[in-house]
């Protein structure tokens, strides 16, 4: 057995030399690297891939809770990867999840996979399936995927140094990067449709509305109770707008100019439509 139980902590802890790399310090990489840098003998968090620092530094074991970018054949070759891939065992890709909120899936799953050549395509050394919540990717993250990749990892390094072999791996279908015209809707719609077109780019990339003939990002999606014509503002609320869709109306927490920074709904339509008041609610007509 690799690792130990340190009763004062009641933690597992893994003597090794720890690197956690990862593409920006999101809720998923502040959870893991929260939850776990103590239960290794030492640590080190990196933000970007730097070759050359990971040599230096010379791990024993490499992290990766969230990454965009393909590890090194310098780095991975050397140094064994855990990768975490919020999917099951066959799915691969880069906007895994993304994917899996649009098409409305219920059941989805997280993996720790040791990086290769491929994208997603390692040995899987540890791997489990969820039950996928109607809500938005950030939030899937930072809840559902990122606790149970707090229990995976420890038994994937279990796994992984304890000679055992990888887990069998079926046929992996992989897809690519998830794109704004993927995430495409019409206000027309029915509101399940909408929801998940836009909670599948909460937070990244963002999916793109159409009001008052203006392009925004939208974030923060719920259903609503109001009807209306399709496209029309229906209401504002705690700057918040409620937006009627085909057959109801979805709440908009917060908005952003491509570009831009996000922020409440109501205050960046002020912001964009100075000549109009949005502190009363007055429907206006969305271009379609």
């Amino acid at each position: 057995m690799l690792n130990k139980f340190n009763e004062s902590s009641r933690l597992t802890v893994f003597p090794l030399k720890v690197l956690f790399l990862a593409s920006s310090f999101n809720g998923l990489t502040q959870k893991l690297w929260c939850s776990l840098r103590h239960t290794f003998k030492e640590t080190q968090l990196m933000l970007g891939i730097h070759p050359q620092t990971i040599h230096h530094y010379h791990p024993d074991l490499i992290l990766c809770p969230f990454l965009k970018e393909y590890i090194p054949d310098a780095v991975w070759q050397q140094y064994p990867c855990l990768v975490v891939h919020p999917g099951p065992m066959d799915d691969g890709g880069p906007s895994s999840l993304n994917w899996a909120v649009l098409e409305g899936r219920s059941t989805w799953g997280v993996t720790i996979l040791q990086a290769n050549a491929e994208w997603d395509a390692g040995s899987v050394w540890a791997s489990k399936s969820l039950e996928l919540p109607e809500e938005s990717v950030s939030f899937i993250y930072r809840n559902q995927v990122s606790d149970l990749a707090l229990e995976l990892i420890p038994q994937a390094i279990e796994r992984f140094y304890s000679g055992a072999t990888p887990l069998p791996k079926p046929a992996m279908n992989y897809k690519r990067r998830i794109r704004h015209d993927d995430l495409r809707f019409s206000w027309e719609e029915d509101t399940h449709r909408i929801l998940r077109a836009i909670r599948a780019g909460d937070s990244q990339p963002g999916t793109l509305g159409m009001i008052d003939q203006t392009l925004f990002h939208l974030f923060g999606a719920r259903r609503g109770e109001l009807t209306g014509t399709p496209g029309n503002i229906l209401e504002e609320r705690w700057g918040e707008i409620c937006i009627a869709t085909g057959d109801g109306s979805v709440w908009i927490a917060r908005m952003a100019l491509p570009g831009g920074v996000k922020i409440r709904s109501a205050s960046l339509l002020g912001e964009v439509f100075p000549e109009i008041s949005h502190k009363q609610s007055v429907p206006r007509q969305n271009a379609q």
